[in-house]
């Protein structure tokens, strides 16, 4: 197996269902279109700090079940260290915050979406939730904090305790995150369908920043799990 860590992007969606989008933006976005731009993006500001990890993207006309199978066929040949399934949040044209998930058992998998929450919560668009801790310029529309949510087969916000169907979760969206053998998280970084917030991150400079946030957090995940170092 090769030791060198590998690190794989998965693009959410598909090009036949692109996911959530947005029609009041100009141009037009969707989900899918919009993540694989930022991933094949996220590879070269990785580069750029460290030649020690390597990145793999996963994208296409493919179902969830072949992705979650190619990623563990990966798995057997490359030391994959973490699974990043790209998505974005969709519903309300006011939510300012971010969801980043991973399976409740999955100690790495909690690590990791820390590493991207703090990101998020922390770069100069992000800002936090908490009174007087803001650090967003005038530039940047506000990102409240929401953070991390452990989940175990069935949706993380619940709120009653109900019991779900054995294969509920995977209408929740989490199929790769419960079926990759290596650890996995699932970021929500903003509201696709905020459009005021959407119309700034179509901005080439909000990409790059953003593209780098997502490259920091995978650094910084690799390096406290020690698979890489300066």
């Amino acid at each position: 197996m090769q030791n060198k860590p590998t690190v794989i992007l998965v693009v959410g969606h598909n090009p036949k269902a692109k996911g959530a989008s947005n029609s009041e933006t100009i141009p037009r976005v969707n989900e899918y279109d919009y993540n694989k731009e930022i991933a094949e993006m996220i590879g070269p500001d990785i580069s750029e700090q460290t030649p020690n990890i390597d990145v793999q993207i996963i994208s296409g006309d493919m179902s969830n079940t072949r992705k979650h199978n190619m990623i563990n066929d990966i798995a057997k040949t490359k030391n994959v260290v973490l699974v990043v399934d790209m998505h974005l949040n969709a519903g309300s044209p006011t939510a300012e915050y971010h969801l980043i998930k991973y399976a409740r058992n999955s100690v790495r998998g909690e690590i990791a979406a820390k590493k991207f929450s703090h990101g998020f919560s922390t770069a100069s668009y992000f800002g936090t939730s908490a009174p007087g801790l803001s650090t967003i310029p005038a530039h940047w529309p506000g990102m409240k904090f929401a953070g991390c949510f452990p989940t175990d087969r069935r949706p993380p916000l619940n709120q009653r305790g109900e019991q779900y169907a054995k294969d509920q979760w995977k209408y929740n969206g989490s199929e790769v995150l419960f079926n990759t053998n290596p650890p996995a998280v699932i970021t929500e970084p903003f509201f696709i369908s905020n459009t005021r917030f959407m119309t700034k991150m179509l901005w080439q400079e909000n990409k790059e920043i953003f593209s780098k946030i997502m490259a920091d957090a995978i650094i910084a995940y690799c390096f406290e799990i020690e698979c890489i170092s300066w």
